[in-house]
Parts: C-alpha cells; structure tokens; sequence
C-alpha cells in the first residue's frame, strides 16, 4: 500500500445512465446528477509506485513538461484495455489524472500511454505515463500571423486566445509581463511551447505548469518571493532533511554575454574581472523579442553581473515525509516552483554552519510501498535581484545584485 496520505485520482467515463441534463426537473438537479463524461477514481488501492517530476535543472535551462508515471496492480485486468474490467475502456490516451498527499495536490496531468508487463508467472502490473499541459502545447500547432506590440504576460494570453489553441482560461495564471515585446510574425507551424519559452527568456521570468495543473507565467520582478516559503537544517529546530548536495562548478559561469533580439544588433557585456581570473566564458541568446538594442544591452549587462563569480550552492535537497511532523510535512508538500527556502548545513569537522537561501527549480517525488522522499533541485538566491527594505533581498553589501 502507498502511504495513506497520498491518494491517485484516475479520470474515468462517469458511466452515468442519466446524466446531467439543464434545466430538467429530474436530471437537472445540482449536488445530485452525475455530469457525463469522465469523473475521478480513486484507485489508490491498485497503486504501488508513483513518480514525479516537475521544473528545471537551473535558471538558464527551460522548465521541461511535468511527468508522472503510475504503476498498478493488474491481475484482474481491470487496466487491460481488451480484458473487460472496470477501466478497461478507459486506457486511452487524454485521461486525466491527479495525484494528491495529505490533500494537497503534488502532480495534475494527462495519460500519455500505458505500459502493461505480465510474467511467466501470473503477475500483472499496468504503467501511466502522464504529461502536464507543457506536453501538450508543444504539440499545438500555431497559425502564421503578426502580433501586436504588448507586455510579455499579455502576449502569452494572446497566444492561448487563439483559435487554434483555445487553451482554457480557468487553467491559465499569467502575470502581464515587464517587458515589452515587438511586433514580430510568427511562423505557421511553430508549436506553443517553444514560442512561449521565447517569451519567457526574453522576459527572465518563469513559465511552468503548477501541481494543480494550472499554467503559471511569473514576470522577472514577480519570480522570486521575497520571503522563504520553508526552513530546513540538520539540527532539529527546523525541517529535517536526508541528504543534500552542494555543487561548485562552471556550468553557471559566463564572463560574456551575447544578446541580439529579432532584427537587432548583437550587444555584448564583459565582466573583465571574471575574465582574468577564469578565462572567457561566453553565453549567448539570439532571436528575443525585445522592441529595441537598448533593452538587449541591458539583459547582456545583468547576466555578466548574475553569473560573472562561481559560488557554492545547495543543488539538491532531499527529504523522507515519514520523518517529518503533519505540520512539516504539509509544509514541504505544498513547496512549489519559484518558492524560496532557506537551508543550514553543519559540514563535518566543525565550524559555521552554511546557511543560504535556495529557489526551488525542480521537484522530484518517488512514492513507493510505506516510503514517500521528495527531491528538490536549487539554485542560489545570491543570484536574485536585490529588493529594498526586504529582510533577505534586501540586505546591503550582499551579493544579491540589481535588476534591470
């Protein structure tokens, strides 16, 4: 059995011999009628493994499409789409599925295949494998056309307005943006996702799908909450952890930068200082949709400044549920993408402990028979933008840096 705190909800066909009719003095009545279409299951009974997950490696990277995979018991063959059981009409692709701990929802997406395994020896086990709505706007398709110049958050909305996407609004949660962006043409044929992920870098803001399946857009002044959403240390006077990984390297050292938007000039920044001490490490991006080379100057100058000095960070952080409190548990459930925490860490051999704030860029669940670890992957708050008056952003002669 899983955990009992955690619970899959499977979107199956309601099967309702009377559905919900408007208006009907008989099958028109609300909190009694059962809507036809699909409905959730509880099938929390035939699970065994769940696995999740969501977010990016680090900020220069895209947030990828959230998955999960779900594993069932199926000797019965109520998954086995030609063995006549209680979902057998039901394993198709497009059916939707939630998955919930302690009521809070960790993972909302969409059955992209199911996997069935049988062995010589009677067993059977049947595999979801779901995607989140990232998934399926790299399969939509966009119709040539011209945008308008807008902000960045209102050039998203445009996009999911369109006919050709009609993606609905109640799972939508977009900020209207900071920058502005050109009235650029966009190609038939370019799928959602890649256009949207070029908004969002031309931004520096976030683009994800949240665990309860909405898709999130956070401006580059809205990304980072100013205040830590979790504490964790290795003392007992905050959340526990398992394990953690401290990462120093190059893979987030850049020196120089390269920036050009569609139709502009390439604008350059160099952090000389960098450069003496590590050698030349450029980074470049092309094609933005910034309206002039002025603002292409200004995000060249703030990466050399974000990732001129190499740091060490808490990369990842693990953390086993059933040694937390309800109330701690609850806590590290609910983190979310974009949530700011701070961690302390107590090396071996003595001395200060290492505190820092961490952004939560990737979570990572693996749900197993009485076992339930989260795995979240960080990257440095040193590297946020400084805000005034804040308590942690806000601190002078820091190394948060300015914004642009």
């Amino acid at each position: 059995m899983l955990p009992v705190a955690t619970t899959v909800e499977f979107y199956a066909d309601s099967g309702a011999a009377d559905p919900f009719i408007l208006d009907s003095a008989t099958n028109g009545i609300l909190d009694e009628d059962v809507l036809e279409g699909t409905s959730p299951v509880d099938i929390t009974s035939d699970v065994f493994s769940v696995s999740v997950r969501r977010g990016r490696s680090r900020w220069l990277d895209d947030v990828q499409a959230g998955v999960c995979s779900v594993s069932v018991e199926n000797r019965d063959r109520d998954y086995d789409p030609t063995g006549g059981g209680t979902y057998s009409t039901d394993i198709v692709p497009g059916k939707r599925l939630v998955i919930k701990t302690g009521g809070t929802t960790i993972f909302t997406g969409d059955i992209d295949d199911w996997n069935l395994d049988y062995t010589i020896d009677g067993d059977a086990t049947a595999t979801a494998v779901a995607s989140d709505y990232l998934s399926l706007l790299g399969r939509t398709k966009l119709n040539e056309f011209t945008a308008t110049s807008q902000l960045s958050g209102e050039r998203l909305e445009a996009i999911l307005d369109r006919g050709e996407v009609d993606f609905p609004v109640a799972d939508r949660d977009i900020d209207d943006g900071v920058t502005t962006l050109q009235a650029d043409t966009v190609s038939a044929g370019t799928d959602v996702a890649t256009y949207a992920k070029l908004v969002e870098r031309t931004e520096g803001g976030r683009l994800f799908v949240a665990a309860d399946g909405k898709l999130t857009f956070r401006n580059r002044r809205t990304a980072i909450p100013s205040t830590a959403s979790a504490t964790f240390d290795d003392t007992g006077s905050n959340i526990p952890y398992s394990a953690i990984g401290v990462q120093v390297g190059s893979e987030l050292l850049f020196n120089r930068a390269t920036v050009t938007r569609a139709g502009g000039n390439v604008q350059d920044a160099d952090n000389a200082t960098s450069q003496d001490a590590y050698g030349i490490r450029t980074l470049n991006y092309d094609n933005l949709l910034f309206t002039s080379d002025t603002d292409s100057q200004d995000f060249a100058d703030f990466l050399v400044s974000r990732y001129g000095t190499p740091r060490a960070r808490f990369e990842t952080l693990e953390v086993n549920v059933a040694a937390l409190t309800s109330g701690q548990a609850s806590t590290v459930i609910g983190l979310e993408l974009g949530d700011v925490v701070r961690v302390i860490y107590s090396p071996p051999g003595g001395g200060t402990a290492i505190d820092q704030t961490g952004v939560v860029d990737k979570i990572e669940h693996t749900v197993g028979v009485d076992s339930h670890r989260i795995r979240f992957g960080l990257s440095s708050a040193l590297d946020q933008p400084i805000i005034l008056d804040d308590v942690v952003f806000g601190v002078l002669d820091s190394d948060y840096i300015l914004a642009y």
